[in-house]
């Protein structure tokens, strides 16, 4: 049994999820999505203790920590020292809620999966109108979810930002202050999602549409210029803590050649920067499809950082992360059935190739091949 079949299965399930609502089957349409993110998660509880970094800096011996903690006030204080400064309490309480239940690390790493992989699929269900829910989870499964096997707590808070967003663009800012602050109980790092709440709302609330976008891609710059002396200022009078010090001093060197780097990031911007002139001839300006460029933006200037430090880049995915929202609103933008099928087609390659040279070639922390606890694949 091979990883990607999993990626093919979970593909196949989600495309028949959707085909049933345009047939008001509601309930079968959820029971398979339910079941196409049961099949991706069983990767995350299934691979063995060698697959990704997280687990072996601090995933197994926190939840081993709750399974033999009494208290969640113990187990919170023996978690400061686990992390040496104060641990994210999002992720120390799922930690020991699911510690009540179970003492096998495969098995809490199975509900995190869930956990990650169901709010990727709420996220299709939110932005059913703005794109294919198919093509969306595939970029997330392609472009992102290697990185989830990787980041056990941020991977979480990554994947909240996308329900804020959209909350954000529906102007229920309690949703949204709600999905924020979960993300940052997952990783404090996601008091950087403040930015794209203020970069939204430039975009939102200007009558010059043009001037608005030339705003937000001047203040990118400036934030991206200003991003590395914020971190050391906040690390230094206590706002963060010092471990993300090392997020600026290039404490772990990235492999990542600068320029796979910027041609990965390329494409979607071109991708998104064409269907924005796309809305601007039909008279239209979609300020959600702007912030997706905007962010892509972000993330592609960040590149000569990212490469020095993968503890920065891991910063960077904040922004990259929308790229899985906008290449789908891209998509869209093409009115003739043809003309969707091949950009389909096209971004479907890409984005395979894309993880060919992730995970094949440049092996993303050894998740390829994948290990599992019944299988290998070898």
């Amino acid at each position: 049994m091979t990883y990607p079949l999993f990626f093919f299965i979970t593909f196949f399930l989600m495309s028949i999820s959707t085909s049933l609502l345009k047939y008001k089957e509601k309930l079968l349409s959820v029971i398979i999505l339910i079941t196409a993110v049961t099949v991706l998660s069983i990767l995350n509880g299934a691979r063995n203790f060698n697959i990704g970094t997280d687990i072996g800096v601090y995933g197994n011996i926190t939840f081993q920590t709750a399974s033999v903690t009494n208290s969640l006030y113990s187990f919170w204080k023996q978690s400061i020292q686990i992390y040496a400064g104060t641990p994210e309490p999002g992720y120390i309480l799922l930690n020991y809620v699911i510690s009540r239940f179970t003492t096998d690390p495969h098995i809490f790493y199975f509900i995190l999966g869930l956990v990650t992989n169901g709010v990727m699929a709420y996220v299709t269900w939110l932005y059913r109108r703005q794109a294919s829910p198919v093509i969306i989870y595939m970029c997330y499964i392609l472009l992102f979810y290697g990185t989830s096997l990787n980041l056990l707590r941020q991977s979480v808070a990554l994947v909240f930002e996308l329900p804020m967003i959209y909350f954000l663009t529906k102007n229920k800012k309690g949703w949204a202050i709600l999905w924020g602050g979960m993300a940052v109980s997952f990783h404090f790092s996601a008091i950087l999602l403040i930015f794209p709440v203020f970069l939204y709302y430039l975009l939102s609330k200007n009558n010059h549409p043009a001037k608005a976008g030339l705003r937000a891609f001047l203040l990118s710059t400036l934030f991206v210029l200003f991003l590395i002396p914020f971190i050391r200022y906040a690390s230094f009078n206590g706002l963060f803590d010092s471990k993300y010090m090392n997020y600026v001093n290039g404490a772990v060197t990235s492999k990542l050649s600068p320029i796979n780097a910027i041609l990965v990031r390329l494409l979607p911007i071109l991708y998104m920067a064409y269907a924005a002139h796309v809305d601007k001839n039909r008279g239209r300006f979609d300020p959600l499809l702007m912030l997706c460029l905007v962010m892509s933006f972000i993330d592609i200037m960040l590149v000569p950082i990212l490469v020095q430090s993968q503890a920065m880049s891991r910063l960077g995915l904040y922004f990259g992360i929308m790229r899985i929202i906008g290449i789908p609103m891209s998509i869209n933008r093409v009115k003739s059935f043809w003309g969707r099928f091949f950009s389909t087609l096209f971004i479907l390659v890409f984005m395979v190739i894309i993880w060919y040279l992730q995970n094949v070639i440049q092996g993303n922390n050894d998740i390829f091949p994948f290990s599992g606890i019944w299988w290998s694949d070898n």
